[in-house]
């Protein structure tokens, strides 16, 4: 019996050790491979070069996100990393002719990649056009800038990104800016949707200076500029901006979820980062969808940003000085000016920051002529320079995906709720990082379960709900609206929960003025369907008041009373009720407490509390 037990245990030690010596060679072989593989690639294989011409991988080898045949040297580059270097690498060889010159000069980011690679000088200075573009100086540093969400505006509610190239002997004004965006003149709003998510519309690189970004975003369209600068070394600032030449004339099909102005501003990012800190391959790299909130979260992520500088917009700058200050005097004070009259009583320092802004916001909106422009800042003192205190950084928003899960309960029912959130910001989700009073997201789908009859029901699928609470002040006075669109069982009747389509139209007036609050009153328009059909079953006139973003430390409080009348409006359909507290405990994320009383024309009222834990990503 000793024998046999002694046999055994040999038997398996010499099994392990002849197992062990088996992977640890099978491990070896695979590292000599890859090591192999990482000696051996060429440099057309390498992810700077691919980066360069916007390949992305493909089932049957690569395919290059940028479509416009101009961009390519050989017809079926598009397709074919390898004969788009080989003809660079041909005509560098060649540089003689006068032809070849002219070629590799249309291409200065790629051609400078292959002489590096074959050591062969290439200064891209020598050309022409590209001197002219980068004004005689290689840039020093880039930068990715964020323009805050417009949320007077339904397509600028996501922001938007685009790079800038800074130089020390550059005033800051004159810094070189690339930006990519859809041609959309003249489009409706179904060619909007229709042709934004097929890739209808041309997308364009646009290069400028930095002083009409700033005219056009912070001046004409009320937005904050975020400035977020990138650790990167000045061979990538190089690289970067030859880049941009080489894209200064292509147009491209412009996808609004993934091949938009952030998905294509990271590609662009994605040839000059260094191979130690690699990015994900193709547009989509983020996911199915890539939004400007996505790219600064992606690039901060992975330590890319080592500074950022906050440009308030001029109504920013507005509202800020007359906080503190009496709008009407201030009024008064301008239209004296305006008629060339001295105000009563003179004009403080304060009162001169004040008015200065609000000369030049007036002449942004072309509400006061050049002229008047000219004979009111003669009568002021200095042009001054205005601080503003910047709010939440975008780098401590939210990430743009949620997943929630949690539980609902009333009186007869417990279910379990599950959600998911493609994009982007919902109403009562943490404002940190966004601006108050705004929402948008879509195809968002809760289903649940309910734990008594274990039977499962799509509860809601939301094919579009935004907010856009602008609150209103006395130089700029604002329309507050909210549209949501949806598949719910929020019925008039509380006692019939089926499934139906659902729209809402709001628009109202928004304040500020309660504990730095949104407050809302809206009039209403909601149109619900008979169940899963076409037929329109009821069509109410109502009311909306609402109070959002209200911080309670970590926590935001928002509540939403909705009453909706009948069609003769001489009584009251349903009352509804829900306030809703959030607290984020991380970035991301958070846990969401929320009441729901519902009371119809039958006066038999429900009430539905529910608890959901909320991840974003």
């Amino acid at each position: 019996m000793h024998l046999s037990n002694l046999s055994l245990s040999s038997f398996i030690m010499t099994f392990i050790k002849k197992a062990c010596s088996i992977w640890l060679a099978c491990l070896f072989i695979l590292f000599f491979l890859v090591v192999e593989k990482a000696i051996s690639a060429e440099p057309y294989e390498e992810n700077a070069w691919l980066s360069l011409l916007h390949y992305k991988k493909t089932v049957e080898g690569y395919e290059s996100t940028i479509k416009d045949p101009a961009f390519f040297l050989r017809p079926f580059g598009g397709h074919d990393p390898k004969s788009e270097y080989t003809a660079i690498s041909t005509m560098l060889d060649e540089v003689s002719a006068s032809d070849n010159k002219n070629r590799l000069c249309k291409f200065p980011a790629r051609t400078k990649y292959v002489a590096d690679y074959k050591k062969i000088p290439f200064d891209a200075l020598s050309c022409e056009e590209v001197r002219y573009f980068v004004n005689g100086k290689i840039p020093d540093s880039v930068s990715i800038v964020y323009a805050s969400p417009s949320i007077k505006s339904a397509t600028s509610l996501f922001g938007h990104t685009f790079i800038r190239f800074s130089s020390k002997s550059n005033p800051t004004v004159l810094d070189l800016t690339m930006s990519y965006a859809a041609n959309t003149k003249n489009a409706s709003t179904i060619s909007l949707l229709w042709n934004g998510l097929s890739g209808g519309f041309s997308g364009e690189f646009n290069t400028s200076p930095f002083y009409r970004k700033l005219s056009g975003y912070n001046n004409l369209e009320d937005r904050d500029l975020w400035e977020f600068h990138l650790n990167l070394p000045e061979k990538s600032s190089e690289l970067l901006v030859l880049h941009a030449y080489e894209l200064s004339r292509i147009v491209t099909p412009y996808y609004f979820l993934d091949d938009n102005c952030a998905g294509v501003m990271l590609d662009v990012l994605n040839s000059g980062i260094p191979s130690e800190l690699p990015m994900p391959d193709g547009p989509s790299r983020i996911r199915f969808w890539t939004t400007p909130l996505d790219t600064i979260h992606f690039l901060n992520d992975r330590k890319l940003i080592d500074t950022q500088h906050f440009r308030p917009s001029l109504v920013k700058q507005l509202d800020f000085q007359s906080e503190t200050l009496d709008e009407g005097a201030i009024e008064n004070a301008f239209q004296d000016l305006l008629k060339g009259h001295e105000p009563v009583g003179g004009v403080s320092d304060e009162d001169n920051k004040l008015i200065w802004t609000l000369l030049e916001y007036r002449l942004a909106k072309l509400e006061i002529s050049q002229e008047d422009f000219k004979r009111v800042s003669e009568r002021l003192r200095g042009t001054p320079d205005v601080y503003v205190p910047p709010p939440v950084s975008p780098l401590l928003s939210h990430k743009s995906s949620m997943f929630q899960v949690g539980g609902r309960f009333n009186d007869s029912h417990t279910f379990l709720d599950v959600m998911i959130k493609p994009t982007y910001h919902s109403i009562s989700d943490p404002s940190f990082g966004f601006p108050r009073g705004m929402s948008l997201d879509f195809l968002s789908v809760e289903v649940s379960l309910d734990t008594e009859s274990f039977e499962s029901k799509l509860t809601k699928l939301d094919v579009l709900n935004i907010h856009s609470l602008v609150p209103s002040r006395k130089f700029h006075n604002e329309l507050s609206w909210r549209m949501h669109v949806a598949f719910d069982r929020e019925t008039l009747d509380i006692t019939d929960r089926r499934l139906s389509l659902n729209s809402l139209l709001g628009l109202g007036v928004s304040t500020d003025s309660y504990k730095n609050s949104i407050v809302t009153g809206l009039l209403t328009l909601r149109a619900r369907t008979d169940g899963m059909t076409t037929e329109i079953s009821n069509v109410n006139v109502g009311a909306n008041l609402g109070i959002y973003a209200l911080k309670l430390g970590d926590a935001e409080f928002t509540t939403d009373f909705q009453v909706d009348f009948d069609n003769k409006l001489t009584s009251v359909e349903k009352i509804s009720i829900q306030p809703t507290l959030t607290y984020r405990y991380t970035a991301n994320r958070a846990i969401g407490l929320s009441a729901l009383l519902e009371d119809d024309d039958t006066h038999h009222p429900q009430i539905t509390t529910s608890v959901h834990y909320k991840i974003y990503f």
